[in-house]
């Protein structure tokens, strides 16, 4: 994608933080597997950011305490979103696909998203 903003950039590395943070810490996953994914899609004047973590809990976005290091990550999401959300992943599907493209029965975890408008994104050409 030629054009990512500042805003499309901090969301991504939020949401990527959580699932590294969050999702791997109270999942089940071996060595070698991808349990983390990221899709983008763009449809102007849309951009969908999504990240699938192995995780069945949904996110909790906390009213951080002032001079505290973290928590403010889906804070940030949410003001940068016209909308943001998360949904469990259909394991019992046995096509389930995860964003990496893999597929098959017992895929389990969430996808957590944020759609952004192009109002919001700084556009940065390449070249």
């Amino acid at each position: 994608m030629a054009g990512l903003s500042d805003v499309a950039e901090l969301v991504v590395s939020e949401l990527v933080t959580n699932a590294l943070r969050h999702g791997l810490l109270s999942a089940r996953w071996m060595p070698g597997e991808h349990p983390i994914g990221l899709r983008l899609l763009r449809q102007d004047p849309y951009l969908m950011c999504m990240v699938t973590d192995p995780d069945t809990a949904g996110p909790v976005r906390i009213d951080a305490r002032s001079g505290a290091e973290g928590g403010r990550g889906l804070q940030v999401v949410e003001a940068c979103s016209v909308r943001w959300g998360w949904q469990l992943l259909d394991a019992r599907a046995p096509d389930a696909r995860a964003l990496d493209g893999r597929t098959g029965p017992g895929r389990v975890g969430k996808v957590v998203w944020a759609l952004l408008r192009s109002a919001k994104l700084r556009r940065i050409t390449c070249g």
